[in-house]
């Protein structure tokens, strides 16, 4: 199954034209046939990371560029102490249909995706990018 998940990950990516998730628990990344990407890590109560990802097909490597991370607002700290706390320049970011308060990040690094189908399993479809 994990071999069959694996293949089917690296079918979809190479030509993406449907979103595509794959997931750990209440954490995952969702990528979106435009080039764009949504983590959501600790649902409910983590982070929102959103940015952009490439696919290099000599490598078989997926390749991940953070551009905003969400936070949360000085005033509201007490909610979540252990929260990232947005540093004074924080903006609002959309995404689909929900905003957020989220700074920026510069961040590449490569995603290590067979290792997400291993613990967390198949690639889901049931996923949006709105």
């Amino acid at each position: 199954m994990v071999d069959a998940s694996k293949q089917f990950f690296l079918t979809e990516i190479k030509n993406l034209k449907q979103p595509i998730s794959l997931h750990i628990a209440t954490d995952g990344i969702t990528f979106c046939p435009n080039g764009k990407f949504r983590e959501v890590t600790a649902a409910g109560i983590g982070e929102v990371v959103l940015g952009t990802w490439r696919y290099d097909s000599s490598v078989n490597k997926v390749f991940m560029h953070s551009h905003s991370k969400s936070c949360i607002k000085p005033e509201d700290s007490s909610i979540d102490p252990e929260g990232n706390i947005c540093k004074p320049g924080y903006k609002i970011c959309k995404d689909g249909s929900s905003e957020f308060e989220c700074e920026e990040v510069d961040s590449e690094y490569e995603l290590n995706w067979e290792d997400l189908i291993d613990r967390g399993g198949p690639p889901s479809r049931y996923t949006s990018c709105n």
